[in-house]
């Protein structure tokens, strides 16, 4: 997986990935998927998450000492284990953490991404750990230091 941690873009799809739930998961505080105003097609919804890749790739820098870091969050790019083809969004607890900034450039791709039919699902994740703009082992600073 090229990425990985608090900056991982791809996970799993899980059984249950790609499904709205009736609540958010117990213990977390996930916003909910919007519902589909239209059926979209998978292939659609895989552009459509290919080109929120590439802008969240650039939104995963943050900036250490900042009053608000790491305070917002965003669905990651969900794809099947072993493929790195985004297939769609996925809420996922204790990941997806940004600076609200940066955050804020995502959501016109995700209002098109449910526009055109596609939900968010909500994936497992990893257990609590930091959401603190820390330097990353590639010398750059990210949400979680991942």
């Amino acid at each position: 997986m090229p990425l990985r941690g608090a900056t991982a873009v791809l996970a799993a799809l899980a059984v249950a990935c790609g499904q709205t739930p009736e609540g958010s998961t117990p213990g977390t505080d996930l916003p909910q998927g919007s519902p589909p105003s239209t059926a979209a097609s998978a292939s659609e919804c895989s552009k459509l998450a290919s080109s929120y890749l590439t802008a969240l790739r650039a939104a995963t820098s943050c900036t250490p000492g900042a009053v608000s870091p790491c305070t917002a969050q965003r669905p990651l790019v969900a794809a099947q284990a072993g493929s790195s083809a985004p297939e769609g969004l996925c809420w996922i607890a204790y990941l997806g953490m940004l600076e609200p900034e940066r955050a804020s450039a995502l959501d016109p791709l995700i209002d098109a991404y449910t526009s055109a039919g596609c939900t968010i699902g909500f994936c497992p994740g990893p257990s609590p750990h930091t959401t603190e703009c820390l330097k990353n082992d590639r010398g750059t600073y990210s949400c979680g230091g991942d």
